[in-house]
């Protein structure tokens, strides 16, 4: 766990992939994890960022808009996850849509931003970006 959160705090700040970061839980959710040797989850242990669409209790949901809000309940793909043994990182930064300038770089090369909105969700682990192809057009950043 501690490998995947050094390479958010080195990357992040320049790349803009996270809006929120659940640090203490997801050490707290990966400490639980290592404890079940016996019954092993089907995602025990993997950890997952979440689109800033989909709701987590008691943090903030923005979906993009500089309005946010805080549900009180979790969603049921969070809930999902959890009950499968994922370990909750964190909530990815997103645009609201199509139509709007993302707040992330989507790659290592932030000159270059791609035109999938999938795409900048593997960004905090990215390497270079791949080679333009179809479905996956390269636009450069102006």
């Amino acid at each position: 766990m501690e490998s995947y959160l050094a390479r958010i705090a080195t990357h992040d700040n320049r790349l803009n992939c996270f809006n929120t970061l659940l640090l203490d839980q997801a050490r707290q959710q990966a400490k639980e994890s290592d404890g079940r040797s016996e019954r092993l989850l089907p995602l025990d242990g993997i950890p997952i960022a979440l689109k800033d669409n989909i709701d987590l209790a008691q943090v903030p949901t923005t979906n993009g808009m500089p309005k946010l809000r805080t549900p009180d309940q979790v969603s049921e793909v969070s809930r999902r996850l959890r009950q499968a043994g994922a370990v909750l990182i964190g909530k990815f930064n997103m645009h609201e849509g199509p139509w709007v300038r993302p707040q992330t770089t989507r790659t290592m090369d932030p000159h270059i931003i791609h035109g999938v909105m999938a795409i900048h969700l593997a960004a905090p682990v990215a390497g270079p970006p791949p080679p333009s192809r179809p479905g996956f057009a390269l636009v450069p950043r102006v």
